[in-house]
């Protein structure tokens, strides 16, 4: 009798572990309990992904936390038959991720790890099968737990430690994985020893042929890390600030350029974050063919940011998506000067550029003809944004764009998805003549978003608005930029920081851009009765 496609898929392992992956919990756990063959891919995708290591201890045996130290450990003695039992789920995962950081446990006691490796055989590994390790733990010392997880055959490893553990992780617990593909780093307070750190991490990287993806604290980053990076063919991305332009997924809309060249070094590197200080130990590695798409600079010289925005434009010529922003380092009374056309000029030759992010403390003195070359320039633009990067100083600055800015955008960026510009919104541009063109965005335009600076009426505001809007673009009123992420993906301190002051920015700026957003949503049950009217 020939085979139905029902009982075909019962005899196929590997389609019955795809399809497992999109079971709940207690599907799973049914799952588990219906035959012994469907038992192990039930138990293989209940266990591949453990977000919380203590239930996976917990199979083993039972845990309490020490009243005393306040730490957690084992309730009972680890004996031969609980490891037994345990070997039939410690191989199964895959995925590790522990965060002390926040919850209740802050520690795990020395009893612990040392109970653990007295029951691990000889020469394995706790967890066999493990490939992807997240740790967070700001505590000193804390790694020796982490010892227990690292292995030759995982490939992703993410470490937040405190800063006087880092020397002792890059030069002890790194090189346990020389297979690894990734590898990130955030240290929490000051590195100890930074020049015996930054030998601890050139070792490290040395040993890892298949690296593709790595972020390190800046401090680390020497020349001499540079030029063994440069060698890694296979290195895609380098994180090496702060802060990185996170694209993600966003797929761009044009192939890499082939031109037939393979650079020799930095062959396959596509994305770098890193200071400006750094960013030109960078460039003698870079030619005119090298294919660098995403690049994020942190300022720590703005007088030195035309000088290194010329060599990045000479340098860089396949650039899609590009960000710049102060340092937080930069004391705040130091920043005197805002970003100008002058500064910003060399820009203007990277026409492919399809997602361009400008951050700085102080609004950009930049009028509308200035704008118009940046809308004439980009062709290929997606998003834009030119932010104010921390609270709204200055906001009465006189040299700023007005909504005109935005008909040039609606002209020659046909591309456009969003447009971010702290731009004076009390100038509102005067109706075109009737016989005149209607200019608009095109319709992949969603939205335009608004920060902070000077707007006095929304109403009148929203009806030019609307003149040149698709029919569902809308306002957002933004906080901070979407597209610049930490290594870990969450908010910096200077972040949270820049959104606590301009929730408690004085005027009424903040909530007329509110008003205006909620004009454009169509929210008049949150507006005041005398706006509706």
């Amino acid at each position: 009798m020939a085979q139905t496609a029902s009982t075909a898929f019962w005899e196929i392992p590997e389609l019955i572990a795809r399809t497992t992956t999109f079971f709940d919990y207690r599907s799973l756990v049914a799952l588990s309990q219906v035959s012994k063959s469907l038992s192990e891919h039930a138990l293989d995708a209940l266990f591949r992904e453990c977000i919380n290591i203590f239930k996976l201890f917990e199979i083993l045996c039972p845990l309490k936390i020490n009243r005393k130290t306040q730490a957690l450990e084992f309730d009972k003695s680890l004996t031969a038959k609980r490891w037994k039992r345990f070997e039939h789920y410690r191989r199964r995962t895959r995925i590790v991720k522990i965060d002390l950081n926040f919850g209740t446990i802050q520690t795990i006691s020395p009893k612990v790890i040392s109970q653990l490796r007295a029951q691990i055989p000889a020469g394995e590994p706790f967890l066999p099968s493990l490939n992807k390790m997240h740790w967070e733990s700001d505590n000193p010392g804390s790694y020796q737990f982490v010892e227990l997880f690292v292995h030759d055959r995982l490939r992703e490893l993410f470490l937040s430690i405190a800063g006087s553990d880092v020397s002792t992780v890059l030069g002890k617990l790194v090189p346990m994985a020389p297979n690894l593909e990734s590898l990130k780093l955030i240290a929490s307070g000051e590195i100890d020893d930074v020049p015996r750190a930054q030998t601890a991490a050139i070792s490290a990287i040395n040993l890892m042929t298949s690296l593709r993806s790595c972020a390190l604290p800046s401090i680390l980053v020497t020349p001499d890390m540079i030029r063994i990076l440069s060698y890694k063919k296979s290195v895609k991305q380098l994180w090496l600030a702060p802060v990185a332009l996170f694209v993600g997924r966003k797929a761009s809309t044009r192939d890499v350029i082939d031109n037939g060249i393979i650079p020799e070094r930095f062959p396959s590197l596509t994305e770098l974050a890193i200071n400006s200080a750094r960013m030109l130990d960078f460039l003698p590695y870079f030619s005119d063919g090298h294919q660098l798409r995403t690049l994020h600079i942190d300022i720590e010289d703005q007088t030195r940011l035309r000088q290194t925005l010329n060599l990045i434009a000479s340098s860089c010529k396949a650039l899609t998506n590009f960000s710049l922003r102060l340092s937080d380092s930069i004391p705040e009374d130091l920043i005197t000067s805002p970003l100008t056309m002058e500064i910003l000029q060399p820009l203007l030759s990277l026409h492919l550029i399809e997602i361009l992010v400008i951050e700085h403390p102080l609004p950009p003195s930049l009028n509308d003809a200035d704008m118009e070359q940046f809308a004439t320039s980009f062709p290929e633009l997606q998003y834009l944004e030119l932010f104010v990067q921390s609270g709204c100083r200055n906001v009465f600055q006189t040299n700023l764009p007005t909504l005109g800015c935005l008909i040039p955008f609606a002209q020659h960026c046909r591309k456009l998805i969003a447009l971010g510009i702290y731009m004076d919104a009390r100038q509102i541009p005067p109706p075109p003549p009737v016989q005149a063109p209607l200019t608009q965005f095109a319709p992949c335009f969603e939205r335009l978003e608004v920060h902070c600076s000077p707007i006095d009426e929304p109403l009148q505001v929203r009806d030019f608005l609307t003149t040149i809007f698709p029919p569902d673009a809308k306002v957002d009123f933004v906080r901070f930029s979407k597209w610049l992420s930490t290594i870990d993906g969450k908010m910096s301190r200077a972040m949270i920081n820049s959104v606590m002051a301009l929730d408690h920015i004085p005027g009424k700026y903040r909530e007329e851009w509110i008003v205006l957003s909620c004009l454009f949503k169509k929210d008049s049950e949150r507006l005041p009765r005398d706006i509706v009217r």
